[in-house]
């Protein structure tokens, strides 16, 4: 049946596999299996994917149940309303992409609990709140991408000590303050950072390279004032740098060395 483009099995008593030919009907738009009754007795799952589809409404709170969860897949659909706090009760998950939905709303209270998280991502909503100086208890954090939103407030000064935070991405929000002084000196893996088009002020930290391992590092688009962190020098594996649209001055030569990966640098409207 390649035409077919709605499938409705909810509510019945199917068990086994759905068959992987299902895959063959590429014009599949809309495909509901799941009825919050249904979740609650999934309680063995460890791995829920659901992305890329059209999936709609708001995400069930019953999902909490599955507390056995390790990773968490919704992103790329249409689920909107608020995020379910009852996602925090799954203190197993490791990976949570709800990204590129219609979500709104604060990020729930209790998502800074999930303690054994290595990757969220929430980026391309409509979420808006503060992020919780609670991000400090997330010890084993590697991703962390909630670009796109409308965020507000400071960055909590407890991101610094993010030991294991690979790639940090606010950019697109309204996000404002400064950027925590001592951002980067603890996280010796930090590899992507992108602060873009908010409006952070002040100077940026100075122990932003003390790793070694950025490549990439973005500040567009904000009110940051004084020179350019002579850290950056210490940065070899810089691949692209933008400091566009701020308030610099000065000599830039004293921020940069000998990048030989670098292959993109943004400087203008300084």
């Amino acid at each position: 049946m390649s035409g077919l483009q709605h499938i409705d099995l909810s509510q019945n008593s199917l068990e086994g596999k759905i068959p992987s030919s299902i895959g063959q009907l590429r014009q599949l738009q809309y495909l509901d299996v799941v009825q919050p009754s249904l979740i609650s007795n999934w309680t063995e799952i460890v791995d829920f994917q659901l992305q890329s589809n059209n999936f709609s409404g708001n995400i069930p709170a019953e999902i909490g149940l599955l507390t056995k969860l390790i990773i968490l897949y919704l992103y790329q659909n249409n689920f909107f309303v608020a995020v379910p706090p009852e996602i925090g009760n799954l203190k197993d998950l490791i990976d949570l992409d709800l990204s590129e939905n219609q979500l709104s709303g604060p990020i729930p209270i209790t998502f800074w609990n999930l303690t054994n998280l290595q990757s969220l991502q929430l980026f391309n909503n409509n979420l808006n709140g503060t992020i919780s100086p609670e991000i400090g208890n997330m010890k084993s954090l590697v991703t962390f991408d909630v670009n796109t939103n409308q965020l507000l407030g400071e960055l909590p000064h407890n991101i610094s000590f993010l030991r294991n935070l690979e790639a940090f991405s606010v950019f697109s929000n309204n996000l404002s303050g400064s950027i925590p002084s001592d951002f980067g000196m603890y996280s010796p893996k930090l590899t992507y950072v992108c602060f873009s088009n908010n409006r952070f002020s002040g100077e940026l930290p100075q122990e932003l390279c003390s790793g070694f391992a950025l490549q990439v590092f973005t500040v567009n688009n904000n009110s940051l004032i004084e020179s350019l962190p002579e850290c950056l020098r210490n940065c070899s594996a810089l691949s692209r740098v933008r400091f566009d649209g701020n308030q610099y001055t000065g000599n830039i030569t004293n921020a940069f060395g000998v990048h030989p990966s670098l292959e993109f640098i943004a400087l203008s409207d300084n």
